[in-house]
């Protein structure tokens, strides 16, 4: 039996759309912008076509105009409904696939992708691949965003301002002078013959080391869940900053260089540390150290430091004669000692030794490969890749300068 309410609206419904479309099109022929009316009309057509939906969903048991509620209209009411289109050979959905920027054959893609998902289900349990473990939020409606407790950052690689790979294979030079005290030395007599010493041009041959990682995400998951796409996009790029920093923090930790510091050292022991590894920094690299590395634990430690009066070494309000400042909400401080502090949970959870140095003791070099999908029609999925080239290095003549403060 006919119902003459759902059709009526039906038929508003696709009346406006149209409408719509209509004006949309005669702009895009007369190459102009939408006008004021055109805006107007516009915005009052949409906000009808949300008012009919809202009626849809208690009357026609079913929110949005979706293939399968216009096949279940279409039955209703006939003459208004025309039933979705469905592909008649595998040569049409192939044209389709490859014609996205078609609006029309988007459009029919997508909704073939999204009757698929719903037909073949969306627990991760019904897929072979997954992409992390999200069929908690593939079934259940998202309110605010993931809770995401990974750090994502990268605090040594940025400090260190990274350059660019300029090729797969480069090479990075360096000078050696043997005669950088006796190159240069007084005249032994009027015409007696100058000093003379040379210096060599050598370099270091660099490859770049390639990170990456890929997932196979179903086009369930893509279709049935807004936004989470973007979500895969995240965390992918989570992991490979996390990996990038790991790989940078792992490099400078084969430097050899040491301070001594005991584990319980007091609070002017550490001072006196930090400036004994300045000094050591200068005497290999030619410049004072600029930053200090440490992890979460190394942080903590350093913030509780306390003077022989009780006053801590890193105050975080009125500080008086002291070598900087620290607060308990942030990993960004002065000092201490006017160093950078540089905090990397790369170092782990439980480090507590700190790392001085400068940029010359450590170089980063990244190129940032583009994100790489491949769509995989036979199983219905997609896959995604991430890749950076990455190289950490410390030229020959400083290796083992950087120097790690912490118990003998």
């Amino acid at each position: 039996m006919s119902d003459p309410m759902l059709e009526g609206l039906v038929k508003e419904r696709d009346a406006k759309i149209a409408l719509v479309e209509t004006i949309k099109s005669a702009a895009v022929d007369s190459a102009r912008d939408l006008n004021s009316d055109d805006l107007q009309t516009i915005e009052s057509a949409k906000k009808r076509v949300s008012a009919i939906d809202i009626q849809l969903e208690v009357i026609g048991d079913n929110l949005q105009m979706t293939d399968e509620a216009r096949n279940r209209l279409s039955r209703i009411a006939p003459a208004s409904v025309q039933p979705a289109v469905s592909y008649r050979s595998e040569g049409e959905l192939i044209y389709s696939l490859l014609h996205q920027s078609d609006e029309t054959e988007a459009r029919r893609y997508n909704g073939a992708m999204k009757r698929a998902a719903q037909h073949m289900g969306n627990l991760i349990a019904d897929t072979t691949a997954t992409a992390g473990d999200l069929e908690g939020i593939a079934v259940t409606p998202i309110v605010g965003p993931v809770v995401n407790p990974d750090w994502r950052s990268m605090p040594l690689v940025n400090a260190l301002g990274p350059r660019t790979v300029p090729a797969y294979t480069f090479e990075r030079p360096y000078l050696t002078d043997a005669g950088v005290d006796a190159g240069v030395d007084a005249q032994t007599a009027q015409k007696a013959e100058l000093a003379s010493v040379a210096f060599q041009i050598e370099s270091d041959i660099l490859k770049s080391t390639t990170l990456g990682g890929y997932l196979n995400v179903s086009q369930q998951l893509i279709s049935l869940q807004p936004g989470s796409l973007q979500v895969i996009y995240d965390q992918m790029r989570v992991r490979m900053s996390r990996q990038i920093e790991t790989f940078s923090v792992t490099a400078l930790q084969t430097s050899t260089g040491k301070t001594t510091l005991a584990a319980d050292a007091d609070a002017a022991t550490v001072l006196g540390a930090i400036y004994d590894a300045s000094a050591a920094v200068y005497n290999g690299t030619g410049s004072l150290a600029t930053m200090i590395l440490m992890g979460p634990a190394g942080w903590a430690r350093l913030g509780s430091m306390v003077d022989l009066a009780g006053r801590p070494l890193l105050p975080s309000l009125g500080p008086v004669n002291a070598s900087g400042t620290m607060q308990a909400d942030t990993f960004q401080a002065t000092g201490p000692a006017g160093l950078q502090t540089i905090v990397t949970p790369a170092m782990g959870a439980v480090d507590t030794t700190f790392w001085v140095l400068n940029r010359e003791c450590l170089e980063s070099y990244l190129y940032n490969y583009p994100l790489l999908e491949s769509i995989e029609p036979s199983v219905l999925g997609r896959q995604i890749a991430v890749a950076t080239g990455v190289v950490a290095h410390t030229p020959t003549p400083l290796l083992n300068i950087a120097q790690n403060l912490a118990p003998a």
